[in-house]
């Protein structure tokens, strides 16, 4: 009988236990890779992942999907990518988060109208009635948050807590979005 080479008994060993075990790459850290790759700005591999099975709107343990990572990262070729290829504009992550609320806390002003022009729901609340509008005050971006006005965003919206977005933005130390906000 032959001798086999170790190459070829380490590929045997893995196809075996892969065969009985499952052991494989899952689809958690496909997904992983994907929200990781939007995030990055890598198209490339956002269009290798969705073509190889991923689901555009599949979520990481804190209920983020590829949509949100890409607004945080601001990375606009992605989500343009994501939105010609299905990704749901409005999904909320595990703290009611959307990839709006993402962009608008990073304050990537041009990522928050791109979202916005894909009909991005700007009223959305994430936990604790959090508005995007506060968020961006929050994140201090006051080009964002005079964006966010300008799109109709209700200055006066009040989260659980009674606060307002003038008030986060005092509270961040943004003085001067607090005062346009007041």
């Amino acid at each position: 009988m032959p001798r086999l080479s170790k190459c070829f008994k380490l590929v045997v060993f893995v196809f075996m236990m892969y065969v009985f075990f499952g052991f494989a790459l899952s689809y958690a850290d496909s997904t992983d890779e994907l929200l990781n790759a939007a995030y990055n700005g890598r198209v490339d591999a956002v269009n290798y992942y969705l073509d190889n099975g991923v689901s555009i709107n599949s979520t990481d343990e804190g209920g983020r999907t590829a949509l949100m990572t890409a607004s945080i990262g601001g990375r606009n070729e992605v989500i343009r990518l994501l939105m010609s290829r299905g990704a749901s504009i409005d999904a909320r992550d595990d703290k009611s988060g959307t990839a709006l609320h993402a962009a608008a806390h990073a304050g990537h002003v041009e990522t928050v109208r791109l979202l916005l022009n894909y009909g991005a729901n700007i009223y959305t609340k994430a936990d604790h009635s959090m508005t995007v509008l506060m968020l961006a005050a929050i994140g201090g971006s006051l080009e964002t948050v005079r964006l966010l006005i300008e799109k109709g965003a209700d200055i006066y919206a009040r989260a659980e807590n009674g606060k307002t977005a003038s008030t986060f933005a005092y509270e961040a130390g943004f003085s001067d979005i607090g005062k346009i906000l007041q």
